[in-house]
């Protein structure tokens, strides 16, 4: 009786300490952070490559949505099916939509690896054009499409404490990186960027929400718009839209103010300026921190020709969330950012500790400016792409 006490007292010590390695091991994989490079398309479009299952791809990085999927064309073209299966689950976003089967299957990102992850094959889709595989949302669980197919593990962003992004401005630009648990020290120590932390709002635990306090147009003498029409403003800071969205009411005052009568045209969802209008610096506040974030016209102006230029605002669509602000590419171009899931907050990182906005690197050279038009022509239009990932919140109110 002694020797078998003996020996389960033992093996129950060694049990402890083996579940205490696990946890370790699991925590410092966890933990560990690497630097992944990013593809800047245009610079309306960042990818990073992921693997799921031992196979690479090569996804947007949205975190607007939380769901991971991609289209079976790059996975197996002879699953591809030109209707939505009955097991397939419909996911709108701005740009199309996507019928995804869900699956689970092991993932890897940078140092990060987990089994049992969950995604999606995308049977038939319109939401992507050319330029990406699929879709890596960075957003929050419960905004999943996914829900009864998996646990709260199966996620990307909850194997993760936090995780960096940043977005070269200029377009195809090489240098944008993906940080998982952690920030790229080499860029913050040679541009002497300084973090002003913002906590996530309390009201939305799904999408990455901050509060907006303040928007203002410099020198302005006729602007009396507030950041939106009921007060309690927020913002979703969102990767996967490429330019700063607002409020209708904020829009349209914007637009009737400065855009209108400097003849600028609107085409579906943005507006086409001559390239010598004279637009306003803006400025945004978040939270209770009482750092200005300023937007020069430059950062909020996107090369169209030799003449002209789009303007990276547009109107946020109407809905559950039309009051909201989006605050996309346009903004996170100029801002490094981190996203701290653990802590749920996001810093947004300025040159100096001064939110100035970001360096001009508009080219109207014929060379450069020929991409623009050709976007236009083969139908892969700044519309979808510059409001993808709005949809997944359309999704997720119907779903609620």
């Amino acid at each position: 009786m002694g020797i078998w006490s003996f020996s389960m007292i033992y093996l129950l010590a060694m049990s402890v300490v083996l579940a205490q390695e696990r946890r370790e091991l699991s925590i410092q994989r966890k933990l560990t952070s690497s630097s992944i490079d990013v593809v800047n398309y245009m610079g309306t479009q960042y990818m990073v490559e992921l693997t799921i299952d031992g196979h690479a791809y090569s996804v947007q990085l949205d975190t607007g949505s939380a769901d991971l999927w991609v289209a079976c064309t790059y996975v197996s073209p002879s699953t591809c099916q030109s209707t939505c299966p009955s097991e397939g689950i419909t996911i709108t976003y701005g740009s199309g939509n996507v019928c995804v089967v869900p699956n689970t299957g092991s993932i890897t990102l940078g140092s990060l690896s987990f089994n049992a992850g969950v995604y999606g094959i995308g049977m038939s889709t319109s939401a992507l054009g050319n330029t990406t595989q699929g879709i890596l949302g960075l957003a929050f669980p419960g905004l999943s499409s996914y829900g009864k197919f998996a646990n709260q593990s199966a996620y990307t962003v909850l194997h993760l404490e936090s995780f960096s992004m940043y977005l070269t401005a200029k377009a195809d630009a090489t240098g944008s990186k993906l940080v998982l648990n952690g920030v790229d020290s080499d860029l913050i120590s040679s541009q002497s960027l300084v973090g002003v932390t913002i906590p996530l709002a309390t009201a939305e635990k799904d999408y990455w929400t901050i509060n907006v306090t303040q928007f203002g147009v410099e020198s302005s003498a006729v602007w009396t718009g507030k950041p939106c029409r009921n007060g309690g403003c927020m913002g979703i800071v969102d990767s996967g839209t490429s330019f700063l969205s607002m409020p209708k009411s904020v829009f349209q005052l914007f637009a009737s103010t400065y855009l209108l009568p400097g003849n600028c045209v609107y085409k579906s969802a943005y507006y086409v300026c001559p390239k010598t209008i004279s637009l306003p610096r803006l400025s945004l506040q978040f939270g209770e921190n009482s750092s200005i974030f300023y937007l020069n016209s430059w950062d909020y102006s996107l090369v169209y020709s030799e003449n002209e230029i789009i303007v990276q605002i547009q109107m946020t669509p109407t809905g559950r969330l039309g009051d909201r602000w989006i605050i996309g590419d346009t903004f996170l171009k100029v801002y490094y950012t981190t996203y701290n899931v653990k802590e749920k907050q996001v810093i947004f990182y300025c040159k100096n500790g001064q939110c100035n906005g970001g360096d001009n690197v508009l080219d109207f050279s014929p060379k450069a400016t020929s991409w623009a038009i050709i976007l236009i022509i083969i139908g892969s239009s700044l519309v979808g792409i510059s409001i993808l990932g709005l949809g997944a919140y359309c999704c997720a109110a119907t779903d609620a």
